[in-house]
């Protein structure tokens, strides 16, 4: 099944409150497994359904899950609870099915914002282009008859047609004016937006140094290990979620009351930085300790193995002629004299031995 892909769907969740998927299974001939097959809809396996659809009885109905159907109504009709995955996060109690969505706490911050753009561009659209006053004698404004109200919709006509046309006519009795903003709007419509974007941010991920810019460091590093722990958070739910669901089922189904429930779960924290391990690791080895093979390979991988002592090489390898291992030996030249005697001695003692060999 495409693991990702479900997860990444059932993890709306987390913003909505709940999550709901059907699991669609088939046989191998052996065993209950996840339909491989893919549907008309492209989905195998697990099918991550639309959270709306779907409904919670009652308790005097049983409080199981339900779809809605044009037949059933908000009544719904009953679903199999083994053929379904659901969680629900969020709320303080088990009492809510439906839990209680980040959706939840960002509807405020949310809308400010959205208002607040709304106003902001209304602000730089009279910023860009004036509101413009017509002023008239009181006798023209106030009055009732047909003249003065045609003279009213033509100074009307008239200010409207400022906007797209070179030229107009008005009579001399109105004076026409701009009424320009007095404020630039920085400090305000601004605020209001970075002020929502860091609420949002805050409560999405948690932290917002890793999506502004202008931080420290160090102060990025932790933000970072924060968005990292919300990360394994959120694994750890779907996870647990999946463990106790139905990879749970399908242990029940294929083998013996009492088989353990594999566990699934995602490797999202950060490796160790070996360097740093392994200059520790020298530093107590010159200490005098000596570390164990399996810390070795639990630290550096299961690859290693430990180094046999060196042996000590032959004469054969320190030479490399078989016929004269020994490796000759320079040494400085003796006297004439004293290398005669050395060679009569040598002939004297292989005489006394092809003696003693002739009386033997």
């Amino acid at each position: 099944i495409s693991w990702d892909a479900i997860t990444d769907r059932m993890l709306y969740g987390i913003f909505y409150g709940y999550s709901v998927a059907e699991c669609l299974f088939s046989t191998d001939g052996k065993y209950i497994i996840f339909d491989p097959t893919s549907r008309a809809d492209g989905t195998k396996g697990i099918a991550v359904r639309r959270r709306e659809r779907f409904r919670y009885a009652s308790p005097e109905r049983g409080g199981g899950l339900v779809l809605l159907t044009d037949n059933a109504g908000l009544a719904g009709e009953p679903m199999p609870e083994q053929n379904f995955w659901t969680f629900a996060v969020g709320d303080d109690n088990t009492d809510n099915p439906y839990g209680l969505g980040l959706a939840n706490a960002l509807y405020w911050p949310v809308k400010f914002k959205r208002n607040g753009i709304d106003y902001w561009l209304i602000f730089l659209d009279r910023l860009g282009t004036p509101t413009i006053k017509a002023s008239l004698p009181a006798g023209i404004f106030t009055g009732q008859d047909a003249s003065s109200r045609a003279q009213r919709e033509g100074i009307k006509e008239a200010l409207a047609a400022i906007q797209s046309d070179s030229g107009i006519l008005l009579p001399d009795t109105a004076v026409i004016e701009l009424l320009e903003a007095s404020k630039s709007g920085v400090g305000t419509y601004d605020q209001l937006c970075d002020r929502m974007d860091g609420a949002i941010s805050k409560l999405i991920v948690s932290q917002t140094m890793t999506s502004d810019d202008g931080s420290s460091l160090a102060q990025a590093t932790v933000h970072q290990d924060v968005s990292e722990t919300v990360t394994k958070a959120d694994a750890d739910l779907i996870c647990q979620s999946f463990t106790d669901g139905p990879a749970a089922r399908l242990t029940g189904w294929n083998f013996s009351e009492g088989t353990p429930v594999p566990k699934i779960w995602r490797q999202v924290e950060s490796g160790d930085d070996l360097e740093k391990m392994a200059t520790r690791d020298k530093t107590i080895i010159d200490m005098g300790f000596k570390p164990g093979l399996a810390y070795i390979r639990e630290t550096y991988g299961q690859h290693w193995q430990e180094s046999q002592a060196p042996v000590a090489a032959t004469l054969e390898e320190r030479t490399g002629d078989p016929m004269n291992p020994l490796p000759p030996v320079e040494f400085t030249e003796l006297p004439p004299v004293v290398t005669a005697a050395i060679h009569q001695r040598r002939q004297d003692q292989q005489d006394i031995k092809d003696a003693s060999v002739d009386i033997a």
